[in-house]
């Protein structure tokens, strides 16, 4: 009399090696992002030597896992859910390097310049800053540390225990307030449990922040960057 064998454990001897491979291929896709991040869906697909549909499809599961994150250009990084596993990247220096290509894409679009601030005691710290293109703008450097004045202090103070029950998008705005030729925006960046991670700015010349139709415009902006800077933070 011929044994049955268990039908579930049948099934999964016989979908394990997919699953190994579909293993494999996910761990190419990181390996490749280990040498280079910022790369498209091409160019991940043609160095992991996959197809685009199984690249495509791989990338999005670990993106909704949070192993990986796309920008507005639809360029590929590392995420969060790496950090976490490691232990070996602090929220901090994930939320810079994350940040980075998106305050590139702000500086590169409206041309002044992009930065990133959170707390340091009292005072801000630039944890990223990307330049902008104008030719007169606000310079700015990584590790500045500056009174908590300005759009990016108000936003800050406004929100250092974290995000109310009752929170509306808000962009806020000073005009030579710190330093009377400059202005800014910024519109405060929160984690998923409503944790203050830091503030999100736009700064330049005063004179061309005192036009409503561009100011509004920056603000526009802020506010598409932001909502893809959400979609990624844990």
């Amino acid at each position: 009399m011929s044994r049955k064998g268990n039908p579930e454990q049948a099934v999964q001897k016989q979908s394990a090696p997919a699953g190994v491979a579909a293993l494999e291929r996910g761990l190419s896709i990181l390996r490749t992002l280990g040498q280079q991040e910022g790369l498209s869906l091409t160019e991940i697909a043609q160095r992991s030597d996959l197809n685009k549909a199984t690249a495509l499809r791989l990338l999005r599961t670990l993106e909704q896992q949070g192993f990986v994150w796309r920008d507005g250009r639809q360029l590929y990084y590392f995420g969060y859910a790496l950090a976490v596993i490691t232990r070996n990247l602090s929220m901090d220096n994930w939320l810079a390097s994350s940040m980075q290509p998106e305050l590139d894409l702000l500086a590169k679009q409206t041309g002044e310049t992009a930065s990133f601030f959170n707390c340091s005691g009292e005072q801000r710290l630039c944890v990223a800053v990307a330049m902008g293109w104008r030719d007169v703008g606000h310079r700015l450097c990584t590790g500045d540390t500056l009174p908590m004045t300005g759009a990016s202090g108000h936003v800050l103070t406004e929100f250092s225990d974290g995000r109310p029950k009752d929170y509306e998008f808000k962009v806020f705005q000073s005009l030579g307030e710190r330093v009377a030729e400059l202005a800014a925006l910024a519109v405060p960046v929160f984690s998923g449990d409503g944790k203050l991670l830091g503030a999100l700015g736009l700064s330049g010349t005063r004179t061309r922040f005192q036009e409503d139709e561009y100011r509004q415009e920056l603000c526009a902006q802020l506010g598409v960057s932001l909502k893809r800077i959400h979609s990624a933070v844990p």
